[in-house]
C-alpha cells in the first residue's frame, strides 16, 4: 500500500523546482526534436454533491500552486532494456491536466498505458522528461519524499484489486489511514464506514475479500483509494475484470466519488465506451499521446 498518512499538506522539505519547459532541458538532446512544451492550463472545478461527512479529520484537497494544472507532464519517456536491446515504451509524452478534470487514456494492450500511469503516480522512474504534481517535479524529489506525496495525495485503483486477503473489508479500507505507530488516525474509522456505505458495502464491512464478488472487491478497492481524500486518483483498467453490468456499477461509484469531491481522475482503459464517459479522451499509440 502507498497511502499511509492523512492528507495534511506537503512537508516543508518538498521544494518547488524551477520550471524546465523546453524539452532539451529534460530530455537527451538527440531525442527531443519531436517534442513541444505544453502550456499551463487554468484550474477548473466541478461542483457537485459528494461525501460530506467525516471529511474534516483527514483534510481537503490541496489546490495546485498558482492556479496551474494539477499535473504537468513534459517530454516524458520510458525505455526498458531487454539484454542489449532498448525497448522504447513512451516517447516524448506531454500532457496538462487541470485540477478536477476526469480524463481517460485509451490504447491497445501493451501500448504503455499502465507504464504512463505508474510514472504519473511516482511508482516508477522515467528515462527522461518531467512530471510535475501540484507544481512539484516528482522526480527531482527523493524516494522518501515521493512516498509522502503518494501517501497523502494520490489514490490508486488497480485492475486486480490488491486487497489484503487476511484483513476484512473495513480493515482493508483503513490501511491507508494507519499512523506511523500502527494506530488508526482520528476520524478514519468513521470515514471508512462512510466510504463503504457510499459504494454499497456497508453490510460487507466484516467480510474477507474472498467472500466478495469481483465487483464488490473493486468497490472496496475504490473506497480504499479514496480513504485519505487524495487530490489525484489513478485508475488502471478498473473494470477490466468485470462484466458490463458490474463494471458499469463500479464506474458509477468511481465517477460519483471523484467528480462529487472535485478530485482529478486519470483513467486508463482499452474500452472506448468507458473512455467516452470522461471529460477528455486521449490515445496512446506508438509511445506517443494523441489528443493532448
Amino acid at each position: 500500500m502507498n497511502n499511509l498518512t492523512p492528507s495534511a499538506g506537503l512537508p516543508a522539505g518538498l521544494r518547488h523546482s524551477s520550471p524546465r519547459t523546453p524539452c532539451e532541458n529534460s530530455r537527451p538532446a538527440e531525442n527531443n526534436q519531436n517534442c513541444r512544451p505544453v502550456p499551463t492550463l487554468p484550474e477548473v472545478g466541478i461542483t457537485v454533491r459528494g461525501l460530506a461527512e467525516n471529511n474534516s479529520a483527514l483534510g481537503a484537497p490541496l489546490p495546485a500552486p498558482g492556479g496551474a494544472g494539477i499535473l504537468q507532464v513534459e517530454c516524458l519517456s520510458k525505455t526498458y532494456m531487454l539484454g542489449r536491446a532498448a525497448i522504447p515504451v513512451l516517447r516524448d509524452v506531454s500532457l496538462a491536466v487541470p485540477a478536477g478534470e476526469v480524463i481517460s487514456i485509451i490504447g491497445a494492450s501493451g501500448s504503455g498505458k499502465s507504464t504512463l500511469l505508474h510514472l504519473l503516480g511516482a511508482l516508477d522512474q522515467p528515462s527522461g522528461g518531467t512530471v510535475r504534481f501540484q507544481g512539484r517535479d516528482l522526480y527531482a524529489l527523493s524516494a522518501a519524499q515521493r512516498t509522502v506525496v503518494r501517501a497523502r495525495h494520490i489514490g490508486f485503483v488497480f485492475q486486480f484489486y490488491h486487497l489484503m486477503p487476511e484483513l476484512d473489508v473495513l480493515e482493508n479500507v483503513l490501511l491507508p489511514a494507519l499512523s506511523g505507530n500502527g494506530g488508526v488516525l482520528a476520524g478514519a474509522r468513521a470515514r471508512a464506514q462512510s466510504l463503504l456505505a457510499a459504494v454499497g458495502l456497508a453490510g460487507r464491512a466484516k467480510h474477507l475479500p474472498m467472500e466478495l464478488s469481483g465487483g464488490e472487491q473493486q468497490r472496496a478497492a475504490l473506497a480504499r483509494a479514496l480513504m485519505n481524500q487524495p487530490d489525484l486518483v489513478l485508475a488502471d483498467e478498473p473494470t477490466g475484470n468485470l462484466d458490463s453490468v458490474t463494471g458499469g456499477q463500479v464506474l458509477d461509484f468511481l465517477f460519483a466519488l471523484t467528480r462529487g469531491q472535485r478530485r482529478t481522475l486519470v483513467l486508463v482503459t482499452h474500452n472506448i465506451a468507458v473512455a467516452r464517459l470522461c471529460d477528455r479522451v486521449l490515445e496512446l499509440k506508438d509511445g506517443r499521446l494523441q489528443g493532448a
